[in-house]
């Protein structure tokens, strides 16, 4: 409930039905949120000795193992990495998740090998010798990464596919975009000083934070693109007909009819920030 719902350790101990439902269960919580947490942190070991376990089986019987890993940036601004290990077993397909690794300024290509490498260490493995491959998304810090390590590296067809569609539909605005870029980098050497006097207990995201509480939404992308000038119309007349059954009940009341007649049910439409239009 904490790492998938979010929930503060502290609504253990002041929510009195989640406390009635884990007594109902044979369960008995200790009223710190210290407590709670250190709970959870051992369990939380139980499962990386688990991993560690597994993993070492798998490379006694010569298995090799490939990554992906990418930079994910919480709504509190704290800049991490997420690394997943594969391996091929009995001719499935497993996968661990290794974690959110904790990072202070830029990442160039180097400090992400370096990053990486400690926290394949801490599982027992070794980037050189037991990782054949790693896959990434097209970042120009992630192709760097991939010509500076042994393993082969294998660009992600979801975001190539992204960024062809981006690139189709899309226009960049380029006087927008050379700021925003000259603005990041700027952005980029302040993180840096900031990194350097950056305070080793505030690594710990559950200490001293007011609700305790995982951030797992995505940074807005700051660049600014408009459509292109073959698709501008096309969206625009999509758009305004989903807002006038969006806007009107009665409207959306007979469009449903026909929705349920063809489609055999009802779909929600959606115009969704910036003006994207999609049924749900």
């Amino acid at each position: 409930m904490v790492s998938k719902d979010g929930f503060p350790f502290r609504v253990f101990c002041t929510s009195s039905d989640l406390r009635d439902l884990f007594k109902a269960g044979g369960y008995k919580l200790p009223k710190s949120p210290n407590s709670i947490k250190l709970m959870v942190m051992h369990f939380g070991t139980t499962v990386k000795i688990t991993i560690i376990r597994d993993l070492l089986k798998l490379k006694e019987s010569n298995h090799r193992f490939t990554l992906t890993f990418d930079e994910w940036t919480s709504t509190r601004n704290r800049r991490y990495l997420n690394d997943n290990v594969y391996a091929l077993s009995n001719e499935k397909s497993i996968f661990w998740n290794l974690g959110l690794v904790r990072f202070y300024g830029s990442l160039p290509a180097e400090t992400c090998i370096t990053v990486l490498k400690e926290k394949l260490s801490e599982y027992e493995l070794s980037l050189d010798k037991d990782v054949i491959c790693i896959t990434t998304d097209g970042a120009k810090v992630m192709v760097k990464v991939g010509k500076l390590i042994q393993p082969h590296q294998q660009l992600c067809y979801a975001h190539g596919i992204q960024l062809a569609v981006l690139d189709v539909t899309y226009k960049q605005n380029t006087s927008s975009h050379s700021g925003h870029e000259a603005s990041n980098e700027e952005m980029s050497v302040r993180n840096e000083t900031v990194s350097e006097r950056a305070d080793e207990n505030c690594d710990n995201d559950l200490e001293n934070d007011e609700n305790d509480i995982f951030d797992l939404s995505f940074p807005t992308p700051t660049s600014e693109i408009n459509l292109t000038v073959e698709y501008a119309e096309l969206v625009k007349k999509v758009r305004k007909v989903v807002k006038l059954f969006k806007n009107s009940p009665t409207k959306n009341d007979l469009l449903q009819t026909y929705m349920t007649k063809d489609m055999g049910k009802n779909n929600c439409w959606i115009v969704k920030q910036g003006g994207q239009a999609c049924a749900k």
